[in-house]
């Protein structure tokens, strides 16, 4: 694999990840350690919920998103170093059994003022079974050539 460092780098670029797909067991487990609430954790207190059925903690899914974005190596051995997330949104549930998948679209290129860095801006988008259940922004910081 090829390492991509800021100048390899293009707007509207769009870099996909593998998928990893999310038991009943493994939503409860991760809610039990993480963000143990009943509406993650007890399927018959979920159904007198707001979903009405047991869903994945939305933490989960952005566990989930920043782990098939790494082992997608977007850049190579080029590490995904984040300097910040803004405007995290949750679009639907998380269903036990899901089929999750990263986008990740770069959308500016920001040069440093110090040297050997730049700074990439890109959209996340995560599906599960094909529909948008998270989106969010980062700013990551990259390596210049060396």
């Amino acid at each position: 694999m090829t390492n991509k460092y800021f100048e390899d780098l293009s707007i509207g670029e769009i870099y996909k990840s593998g998928t990893k797909k999310l038991s009943l067991e493994e939503i409860i487990t991760f809610a039990k350690e993480f963000d143990p609430q009943p509406m993650h954790t007890d399927a018959s207190a979920a159904k007198e919920g707001f979903f009405g059925e047991l869903i994945g903690s939305g933490w989960q899914s952005l566990a989930t998103t920043i782990r098939l974005l790494v082992d997608s190596k977007p850049f190579g051995d080029v590490p995904l170093v984040g300097m910040h997330v803004d405007e995290v949104r949750f679009m639907a549930p998380l269903l036990p059994d899901s089929t999750l998948q990263a986008f990740m679209e770069i959308v500016e290129l920001e040069k440093s003022s110090k040297a050997g860095r730049g700074y990439v801006h890109v959209k996340v988008t995560t599906k599960a079974n094909g529909k948008d259940i998270l989106s969010q922004k980062w700013k990551m910081l990259i390596p210049t050539k060396p």
